[in-house]
């Protein structure tokens, strides 16, 4: 293609960019694309994909984790437009959108289910009311989506081209429903953006398909910050079980009249029950030092089974009593004007996932968290990623995918999908990687010798002195980052240190972040963690942070879970370490390191205080060996003064 939609003059590398989307779209055919801070992913993945659309009647659909990313997608759109008009939209939930709902607390912390219930509802009372000549009370908002002319808002909105934010703003001043009036354009639009859960859940894809007039196999799939998709999609088809759910579920049951299942079994006393097998498989599974362990597959059916002298088909029989008695429920307290929301629903529709998963694909467990639940885990991201293959052909891009035989193998795409990887345009001389071999994080290693600790600490104390440039020190855990709290490890002798704790807001996290931001005239300190709210997504230019160290390489931690997905890859593709461990690791580290150069102006000196960083030499190639680590950042600093 010509790409005579491309708005600006082309960067290094994006020529090659466009035209490997190209051939993936031309192909029908599904690419990993790990391309660096700097290099136009957004402008580049829509520039040759909106061509290929419009020339052969496809929908492209954006697919992004965060609304920052949406309104990244609407803005490059702005530009293309001064090319060619085409139509685009962003999409999010009534949570974003309803006005209503942002009016009333009690539905703040509503399910995307729930408040369709509650939505749902409305629209029907209004309806009613306009059918029968009456004004409509339950939702002004849509009754103007009804009875008005939306032509206003299309037409404003195919010029402007506004954000979902924008576009929620001009349907309220106009007095229509935002998510009723987005909803009624998406057929009109040859590009969409939305979060993840849109194409994802199976429900939710298709009901976006019908908004959008089309099917999967006229669509071009677009997968932002893709490295989040693996663990997006095993959480999505995963499921949990709580103490605190079924101590819910009791009071449900006594609330609405000490409700009993078909066979006359009382639902507080099912609930209590439930609660009693939990804690006994806790006991006789559960070390105390442990953060979950495995269940063998019948074990808890079986324990309820015993505990009421009973067949599997009459347990499953009282769960569904549960899921009837829940929708019941549910519609009870929707009447009645409130979140329509059941515990015991939410029981019996875990107990019939429990029972109907029994294929290598999931595994069962209990957690020894502070709050005490059982788990189905679903190993395979392909359950929920299945509908890729469906696509006219998709783009899965990020800054972090490597290793991408991993990522393609893990979410199921084809082996003759694309796989390519582009550096970031920015200088090699803006940045240095180092690393120290006298020193690790090991657990074995860190238990045999009691030095580390100090030496390590004392590492992290001089380069904190040394420099009045803001560092940043990102550990694997919490639970290491206090371990060096507590052997004394001390920031604060000239500089402003900010700890991230576990369990902070995120009001509080951003306190943290901006405060650092701020002491770059005298060079702050920041301690985190590797995956944390600080390490990912945010960004820090220029002097906001010129020394990054990751203290120890972040494997995940050893765990049931950790230990089910090494076995499922080692059976299914012979790779269990690589592609259960070492790849998330390498795409920890990674996106960490990655924090430190975000713009052409950004320079800076990333550290690896672990000699096990060696192993990620293929992934960072410029990482390098340091024999002594304040010299070779004086080396570097000092180069960047003298404009070297």
């Amino acid at each position: 293609m010509a790409h005579s939609l491309f708005p600006y003059e082309f960067r290094k590398n994006q020529p090659e960019i466009l035209k490997l989307i190209d051939q993936a779209v031309e192909g029908k055919l599904h690419l990993v694309l790990e391309s660096g801070t700097g290099t136009g992913k957004t402008i580049c993945a829509l520039t040759p994909t909106l061509e290929y659309a419009l020339e052969h009647d496809k929908k492209v659909l954006y697919l992004t984790r965060t609304n920052s990313q949406q309104q990244q997608v609407i803005i490059e759109l702005r530009k293309i437009n001064s090319k060619k008009e085409i139509i685009g939209l962003g999409v999010q939930g009534r949570h974003q959108m309803c006005p209503l709902l942002a009016q009333d607390s009690k539905f703040a912390k509503g399910s995307s289910d729930e408040l369709s219930k509650v939505c749902g509802k409305k629209k029907m009372e209004v309806l009613k009311s306009i059918s029968q000549g009456s004004p409509p009370k339950s939702c002004r908002y849509y009754a103007k989506v009804c009875t008005g002319d939306i032509s206003t808002i299309r037409d404003w909105a195919k010029k402007e081209l506004p954000t979902v934010e924008e576009f929620t703003i001009r349907c309220k001043e106009l007095g229509f429903c935002p998510y009723e009036a987005n909803k009624s354009m998406l057929s009109d639009a040859t590009l969409v953006t939305a979060p993840y859960i849109y194409f994802f859940n199976h429900f939710i894809r298709q009901r976006i398909l019908e908004w959008m007039g089309c099917g999967l196999s006229d669509m071009i799939l677009i997968v932002d910050e893709a490295h989040n998709l693996p663990d997006y999609a095993r959480e999505l088809e995963s499921m949990e079980l709580g103490i605190q759910t079924l101590e819910n579920a009791k009071k449900e049951a006594h609330e609405f009249g000490n409700l009993r299942t078909s066979n006359g079994i009382f639902i507080a006393d099912l609930m209590g029950k439930i609660e009693e097998v939990i804690l006994e498989l806790k006991r006789e599974y559960l070390q105390e030092e442990d953060a979950d362990a495995f269940i063998p597959p019948g074990e808890f059916l079986s324990e309820l089974m015993q505990a009421y002298n009973t067949t599997s088909r009459k347990i499953k029989a009282m769960a569904s009593d549960l899921v009837i008695h829940g929708e019941i429920i549910k519609d009870v307290r929707l009447k009645d004007g409130v979140l329509p929301r059941s515990y015991i629903n939410s029981v019996g529709n875990f107990l019939l996932f429990w029972m109907d998963q029994q294929d290598e694909n999931f595994v069962k467990l209990i957690h020894n968290h502070e709050k005490t639940k059982l788990e189905i885990y679903c190993l395979e991201p392909a359950v929920a990623t299945e509908a890729l293959l469906l696509c006219h052909s998709s783009v899965h891009m990020s800054g972090t995918l490597s290793p991408l035989e991993e990522f393609r193998d893990t979410i199921g795409l084809p082996s003759n999908s694309l796989l390519a990887t582009f550096p970031s345009p920015f200088p090699k001389e803006n940045r240095i990687v180092l690393y120290l071999d006298d020193v690790t994080t090991r657990f074995e290693d860190m238990t045999k010798d009691s030095s580390l600790i100090p030496r390590m600490g004392d590492y992290l104390v001089d380069l904190s002195k040394e420099f009045k440039r803001n560092t940043a020190f990102f550990f694997p855990s919490f639970r290491l980052m206090n371990l060096f709290l507590a052997n004394g490890l001390q920031f604060c002798l000239d500089k402003r240190c900010y700890v991230e704790q576990q369990g902070m807001t995120q009001a509080e996290v951003m306190d943290v972040a901006e405060g650092f931001k701020s002491g770059s005239d005298y060079g702050a300190t920041l301690l985190s963690v590797v995956g944390g709210r600080l390490s990912e997504g945010m960004d820090y230019p220029a002097e906001q942070m010129e020394i990054l160290v990751v203290v120890g390489i972040p494997y995940p931690k050893p765990s049931a879970k950790q230990r089910a997905q090494e076995i499922f890859y080692d059976r299914k593709f012979g790779k269990g370490w690589e592609y259960a461990v070492k790849a998330p690791t390498t795409r920890r580290l990674l996106q960490t390191i990655g924090r430190l150069i975000r713009d052409q102006e950004d320079r800076g000196v990333a550290v690896i205080l672990d000699k096990r960083a060696s192993h990620f030499k293929d992934y960072i190639p410029d990482l390098k060996l340091s024999l002594n680590i304040i010299n070779d950042c004086n080396e570097f600093f000092g180069s960047i003064k003298n404009g070297v």
